[in-house]
């Protein structure tokens, strides 16, 4: 009888070492990512026009500039970074949420919720081409 249950304990944690080992794999995937946007973001907060150039696409999708009342607003990233880098900042806070965009391996969605009084959430898109993320454009949602 006390053989039964000390195989029934070590299968037992055979199963939960196991599960345990599965459900860690997926958050380490965003780790690349995460540790992209936190640089980016730094780059957006201290002016880092050359950073911020280098990891976005040639043109960015802005619906938060005020270039016309759609969501497609196409502008150069040379221009976005130089005049209207207040408009697609963050918030101040870190708190963000990280999910696939569409069914789309290569795009993400990085949201902050802007609080209560704001009511609406500011959404970033970052692909991922050649193993390599690249800032796409920004956008709100009420």
């Amino acid at each position: 009888m006390k053989k039964n249950k000390v195989y029934l304990v070590i299968f037992i944690l055979g199963v939960f070492s196991s599960c345990e080992i599965n459900s860690t794999k997926e958050p380490t995937k965003n780790v690349a990512l995460i540790n992209f946007w936190d640089s980016f973001v730094e780059a957006i907060d201290i002016g880092n026009e050359e950073h911020l150039i280098r990891n976005s696409d040639n043109t960015i999708k802005c619906g938060v500039c005020g270039l016309e009342e759609k969501f497609n607003e196409m502008i150069d990233a040379k221009d976005l970074f130089k005049n209207y880098i207040d408009q697609i900042s963050p918030p101040p806070k870190t708190i963000y949420s990280v999910s696939k965009g569409n069914g789309i391996d290569t795009l993400y969605q990085i949201n902050y919720n802007t609080g209560y009084k704001e009511k609406y959430n500011l959404i970033f898109l970052v692909g991922k081409f050649d193993k390599e993320f690249r800032f796409q454009g920004v956008y709100t949602v009420p």
